[in-house]
């Protein structure tokens, strides 16, 4: 109140009751307490396990309420009026354990996962074509499942090199699919521009869960819009072959960097996160290649 620096709180305690309605009556959900410089530090590592590059590559997301990432673990649909009234049906068992989570710096529970991969893939198939995003999954949501596996690395002291940005080195062959896929839909659309079914439409889902009888596919059908660009966009044909190919660098003969048969819940979380971050690096990268040419 003061505007004066806020004293040394190292020897402070916090308590945290957490309440919620029942039928007109009010419940004792958790009760919690601690030393402020654990809260402190567990806050902190919250934000910074939440970081992640914007959609349009631009720098990273800007921190939300909770509320407006609880939102992004609802089904979802494409016109709601009152999302928030769903948040205590839908989340009535997660909410605490996220809100404990982010208290005590400790894990995510496993449904958070599912859920922000279910809103995901319904959102990427339920996007208009017109519609420039239609290509990039929801940004909020690929936080939930940073966070999560961050965490889950940490538990079992696994090294936590999960950066905000795309990383070509990062030892995960689902992380480069998702990537993989990335440059796909972004080649789609630089060669053909908006189609009534988007690639993504038609593939992200089987990708995502079984990239070895997908890519395949997807192999030849880039070929086709690389031929397009040759023909009629000279230039932008061997910057997406140079994506395409610094991708598939990444994977060979041996066990770790073999093309994955199937993906588990984890595996599709790492795939979401590669294909956003390809996404949002191509982003940049098109911003950039467009400012370039209006100030020559």
């Amino acid at each position: 109140y003061s505007g004066q620096p806020v004293p040394d709180l190292d020897n402070v305690s916090y308590y945290i009751l957490l309440l919620s309605g029942a039928n007109s009556r009010v419940m004792i959900r958790r009760y919690d307490r601690g030393s402020y410089p654990d809260l402190r530090r567990n806050l902190g590592q919250w934000y910074a396990d939440l970081a992640l590059t914007n959609q349009g590559g631009t720098g990273n997301i800007r921190p939300v309420k909770l509320a407006a990432r609880l939102l992004r673990l609802l089904k979802f649909q494409k016109t709601d009026s009152r999302p928030f009234e769903r948040l205590s049906k839908e989340l009535a068992g997660i909410t605490p354990a996220v809100v404990q989570a982010i208290l005590s710096g400790g894990c995510l529970p496993d449904a958070v996962a599912a859920k922000a991969l279910a809103y995901i893939r319904s959102e990427l198939l339920s996007n208009d074509d017109s519609d420039t995003r239609s290509t990039l999954p929801n940004s909020l949501a690929c936080q939930w499942l940073k966070v999560w596996l961050i965490r889950k690395r940490r538990m079992r002291n696994e090294e936590e090199n999960l950066m905000e940005y795309y990383e070509p080195n990062f030892p995960n062959a689902a992380y480069h699919c998702g990537a993989w896929l990335a440059v796909y839909a972004n080649l789609q659309r630089a060669a053909m521009g908006d189609v009534n079914a988007t690639l993504v439409q038609r593939f992200y889902a089987s990708a995502s869960r079984t990239p070895a009888l997908v890519f395949g596919t997807l192999d030849r059908m880039g070929q086709v819009y690389l031929d397009i660009l040759r023909k009629e966009k000279r230039g932008l044909d061997r910057i997406y072959e140079d994506k395409l190919n610094a991708v598939c660098a990444f994977f060979g003969s041996d066990l770790a960097h073999c093309l994955p048969t199937t993906l588990n819940l984890e595996g599709q979380s790492y795939f979401a996160l590669g294909y956003h971050q390809m996404c949002t690096q191509i982003t940049g990268e098109i911003r950039k290649r467009i400012a370039e040419k209006q100030e020559g």
